[in-house]
Order: C-alpha cells, then structure tokens, then sequence
C-alpha cells in the first residue's frame, strides 16, 4: 500500500469513526483496527482539516429585553444529538454553527 493510499485509507475510517454512534474504540473495534493506531490517525485527520475538536463552543445571545418567548422550536440534530431551543437562537450564531459542522462533517 503507498503511502497515498494508506492515508486514504485511514481518513476515510476517520471520517466513519467521527460520524459514527459510538466510540472511537468501539469502532476500531468492530472494523478491525487497534484503537491506537484510529487514535493517532484521528489526530493526523484533525491536524489535516484544520480542526482539534467535535465540539462547537456554544454561547446563547442575551435575550433582549421585552423579547417574549415564541412558541416555535428549533431542533437541530449534530451526530446524534438533538438541540431543541424555545426561542430562535440568534442568525448570526446559527449560521456560523451550520457552517463549522460543514467544515467538520
């Protein structure tokens, strides 16, 4: 396997893992892989997309005053984990947040 090709292999494992429901191990696992090797992999994928986390720092505006509450949810749902909010969070830190997940998907 060449060089290219092996980092083709483990990025797209690294991008599996990522989206998959489960931990980096317990997929390592399942598709044969040493854990350790998926770990040292993933930091090379995350270096690589310019990325060190799955999280997305998350800070709601303040409310401003005399803003009552809409009777709309929102529900986002980010690899498994849904998101409802009571009132709509503000545009500017949605679209921002819609756009790191595209970075990071």
């Amino acid at each position: 396997m060449t060089r290219s090709e092996k980092r083709t292999f483990w990025f797209r494992h690294c991008e599996a893992a990522l989206a998959a429901e489960q931990s980096n191990a317990n997929y390592a696992r399942a598709h044969g892989l040493e854990p350790k090797k998926l770990y040292n992999w993933l930091v090379s994928y995350r270096k690589a997309i310019g990325t060190t986390s799955n999280f997305v720092k998350v800070q709601p505006a303040p409310k401003p005053e005399g803003m009552k509450a809409s009777t709309t949810n929102l529900t986002i749902s980010v690899n498994g984990m849904l998101m409802t909010f009571d009132t709509l969070p503000d545009a500017q830190w949605l679209a921002d947040f819609v756009a790191q997940m595209d970075v990071q998907s």
